[in-house]
């Protein structure tokens, strides 16, 4: 029995469709659906500095030929934290919501133009990161996904733009004040604060983006960590407590430092490293050096009350030095001695004791008491001993001239002349005297006011 297949023009189109797939040809089944590709172009603030805090600027074209563009979501890569937006198309308008950028209301014509701004922080790390930008139609973000606006070239949904971060961040340390230290002095052993004498808050350490203008509050997480470490080491001390913090808000905070050993001229130095030293990426290996700080023997806080009463005492077995305010002290002066941390010659002279390092903050002169013990003064009289004196400040030496510089302790050093009968030359020392029961030789001395450190 012979049977002949009569093909229909449906049934010829339904394999003309099938073969054209079979061959690649994706163009025809846009067409049997019968939609319109809707197209958009957009540019994207290209490159920003690690850590920055800036305005990033999205231009969006609406390219479709005839459809309106009416609103978009831009996910924020997450190196970037938005601070704010705004949309400058009219009617548009711009919000937040976490790091996406919700754009609504942009009625945007063919052919026509919006932009859309935003504040955000960028992320320490370099790199180049994208945000994807979903457009539709539809001003209130409605609408079938499949018949979202697609970005050219490349027709993606969703759209990419791009961003590259630059540069490191930096650290810094800070003040509680203009007129504060960033470390004050302190004794030995004592917490180092950002005031004297321990009295101050913790040291602090501050994330700086890479123009060091902005404090990167958001975009540097806790986890990051700064270790802090002794940069100057002029003692020879050791830094205890805890070493490597998080910073929260743009800031590490160190509540527990310490040193065991005094000595004038110290620094920190914080880095970008974790416990282990291991380096962070973000930040920029030069880290942060502290200004000077000194760790005493003795430091306290008197006033005109107390000062009379109390003298800061150091000793070893060559030297006992006390420092006796004077009453011209007022309400918050800071009284400092450090023993044997310095050294200082006076050309022809025998040195016979230790360094000793006063320090005095207020607007009086101090006076300073030093006893030299039987042992090492010997059978030499009181008027065989000078002192060999070294300040910051140049004074007027025993001989009438001016002290000379000495560059490897950066003090003017000479010896200190007789004070005289008004003691108007200061500083200047007292004709020692021998204690006539115990051998021992006092000297005492008038040094300036103000806050020159002496050295004697």
């Amino acid at each position: 029995m012979k049977r002949s297949t009569h093909w229909s023009p449906a049934r010829r189109l339904t394999l003309a469709v099938a073969l054209l797939v079979v061959a690649g040809i994706a163009i025809l089944p846009v067409a049997q659906a019968g939609t319109t590709v809707k197209t958009y172009t957009t540019t994207f603030t290209g490159s920003v500095g690690a850590g920055s805090l800036g305005t990033y600027t999205l231009t969006m074209k609406n390219t479709s030929g005839t459809q309106q563009l009416g609103s978009a979501n831009v996910t924020v890569n997450s190196a970037l934290v938005v601070k704010a937006a705004s949309a400058t198309a009219s009617p548009g308008t711009a919000s937040i919501s976490g790091n996406v950028v919700q754009v609504r209301n942009l009625s945007l014509q063919p052919a026509g133009t919006a932009t859309v701004t935003f504040r955000a922080e960028a992320t320490c790390l370099q790199g180049t990161y994208a945000s994807t930008i979903v457009a539709k139609q539809a001003n209130n973000f409605n609408g079938n996904p499949g018949n979202d606006f697609v970005q050219t070239p490349g027709n993606l949904d969703p759209g990419v733009v791009t961003t590259s971060v630059t540069g490191t961040c930096k650290l810094n340390f800070l003040s509680s004040s203009v007129t504060s230290p960033q470390v004050g002095d302190t004794q030995v052993s004592s917490a180092i604060t950002d005031a004297p004498a321990s009295s101050g808050g913790p040291v602090r350490v501050e994330v700086l983006d890479d123009s060091s203008t902005h404090r990167v509050v958001s975009a540097f997480g806790s986890a990051s960590p700064i270790t802090m470490s002794i940069g100057s080491n002029p003692g020879g001390g050791t830094l205890s407590g805890t070493l490597t913090k998080g910073a929260s808000a743009g800031v590490a905070s160190f509540g527990n430092l310490s040193i065991d050993k005094p000595g004038i001229g110290y620094t920190l130095f914080a880095e970008g490293k974790d416990a282990n030293g291991t380096a962070d990426s973000w930040i920029d290996p030069a880290g942060a050096t502290s200004d000077q700080f000194n760790i005493d023997n003795v430091i306290f806080f008197c006033n005109k009350q107390n000062c009379g009463k109390q003298s800061a005492i150091t000793n070893d077995n060559t030297i006992t030095s006390q420092l006796d305010p004077t009453n011209e002290l007022t309400q918050g002066n800071l009284l400092a001695l450090a023993l044997n941390v310095e050294t200082i010659d006076c050309a022809g002279y025998d040195e016979l004791t230790s360094t000793v390092t006063i320090e005095y903050t207020g607007t009086g002169t101090k006076v300073a008491t030093d006893t030299i013990p039987a042992a090492v003064a010997g059978n030499r009289s009181a008027s065989q001993f000078e002192t060999c004196f070294g300040s910051p400040t140049q004074f007027t030496t025993k001989d009438g001239t001016l002290a000379v510089f000495n560059s490897s302790t950066g003090l003017y050093v000479g010896l200190l002349p007789g004070c005289d009968k008004t003691v108007s030359n200061v500083p200047c020392t007292f004709p020692g005297k021998k204690d006539p029961k115990t051998g021992d030789i006092i000297i005492k001395y008038v040094l300036p006011q103000g806050d020159p450190a002496g050295r004697h």
